[in-house]
């Protein structure tokens, strides 16, 4: 059989691109070796001619040791060869091997040649695979990185057939990069072009020929330049701005003294400062028109008042001059009311606790109450408004550093709050707005207040130490008078008293009640105080009295002598004597109508209401709270009996009797909020 030799430079050798090592040759160094062949120089071949001429030297002598080992080194060459795979540095040093299959090894020989021979392709071939496997992929383009196998590609972009790789030509395009790749920084040339001449675009100077300069245009430019620039030899540039165009002359440079210089990028200031200029007209525009709307308000405010007190003057005159409350009753009658009180809402005041006491403003249709603040930050007390057409709890108004002891509404300027507190301090405070008006220092801890309904700017506080003093808001320097009332502990509770057509007293006045006693203090009209003290007994706690009459109620908590809590009702009355030789003598005194009787325990000085008729057909009602059994007492003054007791689940500390709409309510309050009570039909 005739056996065919196959040529070596057809065989097709594997190599593994993992043991070539990169080299990094550029296209200008191609090019030199162009440059230096065509000028017929002599130069060092490349690494790449080296190894050409040394494969083609090893080919030809494996074809000459091939033809003469005769059939069989014939029958090895129509095997492909598989030369013995390099190992890879990383390889090496992890102690592994390749994962390729070892070379085939070559047929034995017959023995009839000398085996040197025989072995000669094998041994050139492995040393072939040495010296090809040193020569790299030439790469000029970008690394590639595949996702799949986490390798880096080289392409051949200089023809070269390398390990797993086919040729490309030169002018091959490299592959993108990868769209994560981070975007090329700015360049620093934009920082600098506010430095920079823009004629020369050189840096300027702050002294010598290329120093900063400007013209009346206002661009910039080096000094040289400018000047060189405006004595051109064309008379398109002469006498221009080469920025604007804008006819200039060499008078018209002006050298900036400035060490350096950089503009700042303004613009969205200034459309700030427009859109600003624009909210400034819009609330002038706005403050115009509150100004306007607020004259109104208080217009119709007047006429509010006016028909008020037309309509005041009506029912007076309707009624005539009667006793609201007494009749021919006798004790302990049933009464004939059908009417209930019945809950109808509990407002959350504070809910950590501390209200006090309330205050009740008809005008307003609001009642306030006071209570500690509950922002740390800002320590004191303050009220709470309530809006009574909603019954809903509005915002708080900080007042005192202290605890608030009252608080009264002006029956003048209706939205003018009187306060006082355990801080000496005495305040009018225009609860409409929230601003204070005036503000006065006491000599002691003051304990109650009362406007009077007569001289609608003088005002009354009693303190601590059993003091008296009047003040009118027309002198803010101090007290217009000061009176001090027998008798020990603090002026707990006071009412002005303004008799009725019918009553017996001729001065409006006080009344005034410290622990132990009891006064009625006369309002001089010059200032001037004088007091009566009352034959009342017992360790007081409130005084109340009913606007229409002269009837006052007078509450008294439990004592040794009276082991009920006691409720007087009493009618004041004015008494003249004279004797022998001595000018006439008025004093005033009370006439018990009935008394009631409370529980045995009361710990908290609360506060009983002495309240008008809420409905026709009923007398005056007195309210009160028992701390014994935890209720409210409806008494009726013309049955003299309990029209009813109301559970409570706290203590009651202040009581009032509201109209909303027409609608009589009366609202108690607890340490944390009021509960609201309405007449059932």
């Amino acid at each position: 059989m005739t056996e065919q030799l196959v040529p070596l430079e057809a065989m097709e050798v594997d190599y593994d691109s993992d043991a070539t090592e990169v080299i990094d040759i550029t296209q200008e160094d191609i090019d030199d070796d162009e440059r230096e062949e065509d000028e017929g120089g002599s130069r060092t071949p490349s690494i790449l001619e080296v190894d050409s001429q040394q494969g083609q030297h090893s080919v030809a002598t494996a074809a000459t040791a091939a033809a003469a080992a005769g059939a069989p080194a014939a029958a090895a060459a129509e095997e492909p060869l598989q030369p013995e795979e390099p190992q890879h540095p990383s390889s090496s040093s992890q102690g592994g091997h390749s994962s390729h299959p070892s070379p085939t090894p070559p047929p034995s020989v017959p023995p009839d040649g000398s085996q040197a021979q025989q072995q000669t392709i094998p041994t050139l071939f492995s040393g072939l695979q040495e010296r090809r496997s040193s020569v790299s992929v030439i790469s000029v383009g970008s690394n590639v990185e595949d996702s799949d196998s986490n390798t880096t590609e080289m392409p051949n972009t200089l023809g070269v057939a390398g390990p797993s790789t086919s040729a490309v030509p030169l002018s091959s395009t490299p592959k993108k990069q990868s769209a994560d790749a981070a975007p090329a920084p700015p360049s620093p040339e934009s920082d600098d072009e506010g430095q920079t001449c823009p004629i020369c675009f050189d840096p300027w100077t702050n002294k010598g020929d290329h120093r900063l300069s400007s013209l009346k245009c206002g661009h910039l430019f080096g000094y040289e330049c400018i000047s060189k620039w405006l004595q051109g030899s064309t008379k398109r540039n002469r006498g221009k701005c080469p920025q604007c165009n804008a006819k200039v002359t060499k008078k018209d440079i002006r050298i900036i003294y400035a060490k350096n210089i950089k503009a700042l990028d303004t613009t969205e200031k200034e459309k700030i400062m427009k859109e600003l200029e624009k909210e400034r007209e819009e609330k002038r525009r706005l403050e115009v028109e509150h100004a306007q709307t607020r004259l109104k308000y208080e217009l119709k405010s007047q006429l509010v008042v006016k028909l008020q007190e037309e309509l005041e003057a009506l029912k007076a005159s309707a009624s005539g001059a009667r006793h609201a409350g007494v009749s021919s009753s006798k004790p302990g009658e049933s009464s004939s009311l059908k009417k209930r009180l019945v809950f109808k809402e509990w407002m959350e005041v504070c809910r950590e606790g501390g209200c006090r006491v309330m205050a009740y403003s008809e005008w307003l249709g609001m009642v306030v109450v006071s209570m500690p603040s509950q922002v740390g930050m800002f320590p004191g007390y303050g009220v709470k408004k309530i809006d009574l057409l909603t019954f809903r709890v509005e915002r708080y108004v900080p007042l005192h550093q202290k605890q608030i002891r009252d608080l009264a509404f002006s029956p003048a300027k209706r939205n003018l709050l009187l306060s006082v507190g355990m801080d000496r301090m005495v305040k009018i405070t225009n609860i409409s707005s929230n601003a204070s008006v005036a503000q006065f220092i006491a000599s002691a801890p003051v304990w109650c207040c009362s406007w009077s309904t007569t001289e609608m700017t003088v005002f009354y506080v009693g303190t601590a130490f059993g003091h008296l003093h009047q003040y009118d808001t027309r002198n803010t320097s101090g007290p217009t008078a000061t009176i001090e009332l027998p008798g020990s502990g603090p002026a707990v509770s006071m009412t002005y008293i303004h008799p009725g057509p019918d009553s017996s007293l001729t001065w409006d006045g006080l009344l005034v009640a410290r622990l132990q006693s009891c006064f009625f203090v006369e309002a001089g009209t010059s200032g001037e105080a004088k007091s009566h003290q009352l034959p009342l007994d017992g360790t007081f706690t409130s005084v109340s009295s009913e606007d229409d009459s002269c009837h006052v109620l007078v509450s008294c908590r439990p004592s040794q002598r009276h082991p009920h809590a006691r409720h007087t009702v009493c009618f004041l009355q004015q008494v003249t004597s004279s004797e022998e030789g001595e000018t006439e003598r008025r004093t005033v005194t009370t006439q018990p109508v009935y008394t009631f009787q409370g529980g045995t325990t009361q710990k908290v000085l609360t506060r009983s209401i002495l309240a008008s008729p809420p409905f026709p057909g009923c007398s005056l009602l007195v309210f009160a709270s028992d701390e014994s059994t935890q209720s409210i007492y409806v008494w009726e003054l013309r049955s003299m009996s309990c029209l009813q007791q109301l559970r409570h689940p706290d203590t009651v500390l202040d009581l009032l009797q509201v109209t909303v709409r027409e609608t009589p309510y009366l609202m108690a309050l607890t340490e944390k909020g009021v509960r609201v009570y309405s007449w059932d039909n």
